[in-house]
């Protein structure tokens, strides 16, 4: 896990270290959408808790795990855990908006297709 610090907020990256199997692909690009500003959304909220992203989730689960341990230390019985999960397709042309997640004392993001020349994350302070 490699550690950045932004505003000054620690950002961890994880990579995991393979493609996404055509089945993983195929249902993540298979889901009901609707639209959202800028791009679309799934339906589903708790996608990962599908049987065909068990791997996906795992190693979301494990990075989100080795990112609470490395960066806040925890001395006590405390869990992390993923409360809602879904996916945005972007399309050409399209975006993802501005947006925050008040409720989340952690939020992540997975990139199952993404191009390093075109495709950016941005995160903003208010």
């Amino acid at each position: 896990m490699n550690v950045h610090n932004l505003f000054p907020l620690p950002i961890g990256f994880a990579r995991l270290g393979r493609d996404l199997t055509e089945k993983e692909l195929s249902f993540i690009l298979g889901q009901d959408k609707y639209a959202n500003q800028g791009n679309t959304t799934s339906v589903d909220r708790m996608i990962l808790k599908n049987k065909e992203l068990t791997d996906i989730r795992e190693f979301i689960e494990d990075a989100m795990v080795d990112y609470f341990k490395t960066v806040h230390d925890p001395k006590g019985n405390v869990a992390l855990y993923v409360t809602q999960s879904w996916a945005n397709y972007t399309e050409p042309g399209q975006w993802h908006h501005r947006h925050s997640h008040p409720n989340s004392f952690s939020s992540g993001v997975f990139y199952p297709q993404a191009d390093r020349s075109v495709d950016n994350i941005f995160f903003y302070k208010s």
